[in-house]
C-alpha cells in the first residue's frame, strides 16, 4: 500500500467522519473486506439484510404491515432471496390505490412528530390526518407556503388561452383528464384553447396522448416558464385535476391573478376554493363533472367574473405573504 493511501485511510478519512458525521472510512473498509467473499457469504450478507428491510417496513410501513396481516404473513416468514415470491409485486397503480401516505408516513415519524414542540401543516385535511394518527390538535398549526399577492396581480391584458394548467407533469397532478374533458369540450365550443406549463416525467406520454387526440392545434406545451405571472395573465381559467395535494402554490398563486380556478376536490384544496364562491370544485377523477364545470366557465365568462374578484380577495386575507409574518409572529409570542 502506498504512503498515500496509508495516509488517507488512516489520517484524512477518519477526521473526515469525525468533523461532518460521516461513516465513509466505515464504509470503505467494508467494500475492501466484501470484494473478496465467497458467493455463500455474499449471499449470507444478503438475506440478513434483507431480513432488517423486512421487519422494518412490516413495523414502520402501514401499507406493508396491512399487506402482511392480510396474506398471513409475519417477517419471520422472510427469511431469504426465495421467500420473496410470497410478497406481491408493489406496482405504480397500488401507489395510486393505497395513497403516498401508506408508504410515507409510518409509526416511526409518528414518534418522531410527538416530541416536536409544534407541528405546521398546510391544512385543515392534513391536520385531520395527523390527529387521527395520534397527535395532540393544540400542537397543530396551519401555517402553510404563501404567495407575494403584489407580485401575482391582474394585468388586464388580453387572453391568449382559454385555459391554463401550470404545475408538474407527473402521473399525480392526473393531466390526462385535463385533456379528456377539454377535448369533450372543444366539441361544443368554437375553438378553445389549452395551455399546459410545466416540465416533468409525463411530458413526452402528454404530448403523445395530445396528437393522439388530435389536439395539437388547440393545446400547447409551454415547457417550465420563469415568469409565472405572465404566463397565468395569458388565460381565463386556471385547472388543475390532482388525485392528492397539499396547498398548491400554483392555485394561490392564479387565484391571486382573480383567474376563476377549477381544481379537484382533494387534500387541503377546499381551505383555499369554496365551490361556487371564489372557484369550481369537482370530485377527483370524475371526467364529466370536469368537462361541465369548463363548459360552464366560457360559456358564462362574464357573469361569473365575480369569482376570481373573490379569489384573490381570499387569498390576499388568508395566504400572502403579509398573513403568514403575522401567524409566525403568533407561534413565537406563544413559544
Amino acid at each position: 500500500m502506498s504512503i498515500r493511501n496509508i495516509i488517507t485511510e488512516n489520517i484524512i478519512l477518519p477526521l473526515s467522519d469525525l468533523v461532518l458525521g460521516h461513516s465513509i472510512n466505515k464504509h470503505l473498509r467494508f467494500l475492501l473486506k466484501s470484494q473478496y467473499w465467497t458467493k455463500d457469504e455474499i449471499d449470507y450478507y444478503q438475506n440478513r439484510q434483507l431480513r432488517k428491510l423486512i421487519f422494518h417496513s412490516y413495523n414502520y410501513v402501514e401499507y406493508y404491515r396491512e399487506l402482511f396481516d392480510k396474506l398471513g404473513l409475519k417477517p419471520d416468514d422472510i427469511k431469504s432471496k426465495n421467500d420473496l415470491h410470497k410478497i406481491p409485486i408493489l406496482t405504480k397503480e397500488d401507489i395510486k390505490r393505497e395513497g403516498l401516505d401508506k408508504f410515507i408516513y409510518g409509526n416511526l415519524i409518528c414518534s418522531i412528530l410527538k416530541k416536536a414542540k409544534w407541528l405546521n401543516v398546510p391544512g385543515s385535511f392534513s391536520k385531520n390526518h395527523w390527529i387521527n394518527k395520534g397527535l395532540l390538535p393544540q400542537k397543530i398549526n396551519l401555517l402553510h407556503s404563501t404567495i407575494n399577492t403584489d407580485i401575482f396581480v391582474n394585468t388586464h391584458n388580453n387572453k391568449e388561452y382559454d385555459f391554463i394548467y401550470l404545475g408538474r407533469l407527473a402521473w399525480e397532478k392526473n393531466i390526462e383528464i385535463i385533456i379528456d374533458a377539454f377535448k369533450t369540450i372543444s366539441s361544443e365550443i368554437h375553438n378553445p384553447k389549452l395551455v399546459i406549463v410545466g416540465n416533468g416525467p409525463e411530458k413526452k406520454k402528454l404530448e403523445e396522448y395530445v396528437k393522439i387526440n388530435s389536439l395539437e392545434n388547440r393545446v400547447v406545451f409551454a415547457g417550465f416558464q420563469k415568469d409565472v405571472t405572465h404566463w397565468l395573465n395569458k388565460a381565463r381559467f386556471f385547472v388543475m385535476a390532482s388525485v392528492t395535494e397539499a396547498m398548491p402554490t400554483a392555485l394561490m398563486q392564479a387565484m391571486s391573478c382573480e383567474l376563476i380556478c377549477i381544481s379537484s376536490n382533494v387534500g387541503n384544496i377546499t381551505d383555499l376554493l369554496e365551490h361556487n364562491k371564489n372557484g369550481f370544485l369537482f370530485e377527483s377523477g370524475n371526467q364529466s363533472e370536469l368537462s361541465d364545470i369548463m363548459s360552464y366557465c366560457i360559456s358564462n365568462t362574464e357573469s361569473i367574473s365575480k369569482i376570481g374578484t373573490q379569489a384573490r380577495e381570499d387569498v390576499i386575507l388568508n395566504h400572502s405573504y403579509h398573513t403568514a409574518i403575522k401567524k409566525w409572529d403568533e407561534l413565537f409570542k406563544n413559544a
